[in-house]
């Protein structure tokens, strides 16, 4: 009886090591598919030139992409913070004032890679579009 309940021990002991190290390994691969570069262009109305550049990484949250990274322009450099959910998305951007929040949406590729659209912000009313990529690391 005594060895009986050694042999299940024993058991019970590899089965939970594989599983410990088997769930390990899918969180790791989880994390790298949920991370990646991301790139932009931002313009004003119907300039076709870029007026600033948005150059950082992503996180995905669930179905929300968090983004941020560096924001510059011709005069202005700083830090961005943005969420893009669906075809929807938020950004706060740095101007000579402090920040500014911008909101729009976008068109995707069908791969979720490429996307286009136009934005808007609050108070002033300032225009413009957006054009970039979800660069997936692996």
């Amino acid at each position: 009886m005594a060895r009986k309940i050694v042999v299940f021990g024993i058991l019970f002991t590899l089965i939970i090591i594989g599983y410990i190290t088997a769930a390990e390994q899918i969180e790791i691969n989880d994390n790298v598919l949920n991370r990646g570069g991301f790139e932009a262009q931002l313009g004003l109305r119907r300039d076709d030139r870029p007026a600033s550049y948005l150059d950082g990484s992503y996180n995905m949250r669930g179905r929300i992409r968090v983004v941020r990274g560096t924001f510059s322009t011709s005069d202005i450099e700083g830090r961005f913070l943005g969420t893009f959910f669906g075809n929807t998305f938020f950004m706060k951007i740095p101007v000579r004032s402090g920040t500014q929040t911008i909101f729009g949406r976008i068109r995707v590729s069908d791969d979720y890679s490429t996307f286009s659209g136009s934005w808007s912000s609050r108070g002033i009313d300032i225009q413009g579009w957006i054009s970039g990529d979800f660069i997936t690391r692996e």
